[in-house]
């Protein structure tokens, strides 16, 4: 049987400049840019496998997470990795207890934050806080060392069983929010809360906000604040949007428990309707357009704020639909071995908002050597490429065949990405399956963000496993591939580096 593989993944990296582990270069800035070049035109440099973590409980109680710069947490995110030791290999920094927490369930959510007024992560190692969300309690910690710095009791006073299990930081708001598991009280009134937290100068609760049933409706699933707007989902398919700066000047802010509660009684008018999405809605592009998911339509569609449909999309097997990670407002399509890049763009011909197929991103297939007794290549599969082969466990990189995988530049001295302020490495990661190679393995390519060409192949040494979900992510010369079963009560971490052959 063939691997069940999940859909395709798209990760627009962002590489910067951190202090933590450049200290002793002379000049770490140049130092990354020297990265960004050996990516796109060293042949010398490969990825080396350099250490594999391993998590035994499940989600919500040990996913790994690549929550920090250069650090990878996992075990209940509890026990902190450096990504860059001496010789490269993930080393323990510190493991935060968990005592004092009774019970063998805990609910945790985990993130890091840049205290506001920060441009640059290359800051003192103090300014950087880890926000863990276990069970009601908040710990606020230093990234560094792991020490706790506060605890927030987040529960209300009459709700002490409430869990909290998502934790969102809204940067263009300056504030963190911490929403409650479902709760109920005396068996009838059903309701989340949402708790903003501000950050700067120290992280506090700011305002509390209890979502009730008898205001909400009884058919409410889900609810998000971000970016001063409150998404609300209904049973029925559909989000209604709300000001909630509108609401908290309508409705009362009272002081109760040493805290501020925002009772509300008057939702207002939603300032956005939209029907026939089975999840919460994302915007983007310029000017803004919208996407929807319905499992009733079996569709995604992409729409205009009047509603307009531009396009849909038929939902298949593993395909998605989402808004380019770059912030650019492209629109990603994924289908098995492609993902096809669309722009929204107002016609002036036809005088209507459209959508143009940009251009499309395709797996490249590995050469396989024909043999008596071959069978004849199936329809539907690509042409092979001369190149050589990858038999290792990660990809060496050979001059031969060079002007198959890469494309070098006329000077191989040329920083080819972008470099602001924050030194950012525009790449992209492409994952799937070598349905070219025999054995069809896994295999990650990176594209350049800005051309769209190929800059490097990396392959397994097996296939993707069966009802696995893959994740990548890159961060300068680590590379991460996360990888976690479904209904298994393990994940895994496999961590690389780009080093010297």
């Amino acid at each position: 049987m063939k691997p069940r593989i999940p859909a395709n993944i798209l990760v627009a990296i962002d590489a910067r400049r951190y202090g933590t582990y450049s200290r002793s270069m002379r000049n770490p800035y140049c130092y990354n840019n020297r990265l960004m070049r050996n990516l796109v035109a060293s042949p010398d440099r490969y990825f080396k496998p350099s250490g594999k973590i391993r998590s035994s409980r499940s989600f919500h109680r040990g996913l790994p997470q690549y929550s920090s710069h250069d650090k990878l947490y996992s075990e209940n995110n509890r026990q902190c990795y450096a990504l860059r030791g001496q010789r490269g290999e993930p080393t323990l920094m510190y493991t935060i207890s968990s005592d004092s927490y009774p019970g063998r369930w805990r609910y945790e959510s985990h993130m890091t934050i840049t205290r506001s007024g920060m441009t640059n992560p290359n800051r003192p190692e103090t300014d950087l806080r880890l926000l863990l969300a276990s069970n009601s309690l908040l710990e606020i910690r230093n990234e560094s060392n792991g020490e706790m710095i506060d605890v927030i009791d987040l529960k209300a006073h009459d709700l002490p069983s409430m869990k909290f299990s998502t934790l969102r930081w809204d940067p263009n708001q300056d504030q963190v929010t911490a929403v409650s598991q479902k709760a109920t009280i005396d068996g009838k009134k059903s309701l989340w809360h949402i708790v903003i937290l501000q950050i700067c100068p120290r992280v506090s609760k700011s305002l509390r906000v209890p979502i009730r049933e008898e205001i909400f409706g009884k058919d409410i699933v889900n609810v998000v604040l971000f970016d001063g707007i409150l998404q609300v989902m209904y049973r029925n398919e559909t989000v209604h949007l709300y000001d909630f700066e509108w609401i908290c000047e309508t409705n009362d802010i009272a002081s109760m428990f040493g805290e501020r509660i925002l009772e509300i009684s008057d939702l207002g008018t939603p300032v956005f309707v939209v029907k026939n999405t089975t999840d919460m809605l994302s915007f983007g592009g310029h000017p803004w357009h919208y996407i929807t998911h319905s499992h009733r339509l079996g569709e995604y569609a992409v729409c205009t704020l009047d509603h307009q449909k531009l396009v849909s999309f038929p939902i298949n097997e593993h395909d998605t639909v989402c808004f380019h990670p770059d912030d650019s407002g492209d629109i990603a399509h994924f289908q098995k071995d492609v993902v096809t890049i669309h722009k929204y763009f107002y016609d002036e011909r036809k005088k209507k908002p459209t959508l143009k197929k940009l251009h499309e991103m395709r797996l490249e297939m590995s050469p396989r050597r024909e043999q008596e007794g071959d069978m004849p290549p199936r329809p539907g599969r690509y042409g092979t490429r001369r190149a050589p082969r990858r038999s290792a466990s990660w990809v060496e990189s050979h001059r031969e065949g060079l002007g198959e995988r890469y494309r070098l530049a006329d000077e191989e001295g040329r920083v080819l990405f972008s470099d602001d302020y924050e030194n950012e490495l525009n790449l992209m990661l492409l994952m799937g399956t070598d349905s070219g190679d025999p054995q069809e393995r896994g295999m990650i390519q990176i594209f350049d963000n800005g051309t769209r060409e190929r800059v490097r192949t990396i392959m397994f040494d097996r296939p993707l496993a069966e009802s696995t979900e893959y994740f990548v992510t890159l961060d300068l010369d680590v590379l991460i591939v996360f990888a976690t079963r479904q209904g298994s009560s393990s994940c895994e971490a496999q961590v690389y580096r780009l080093l010297h052959r």
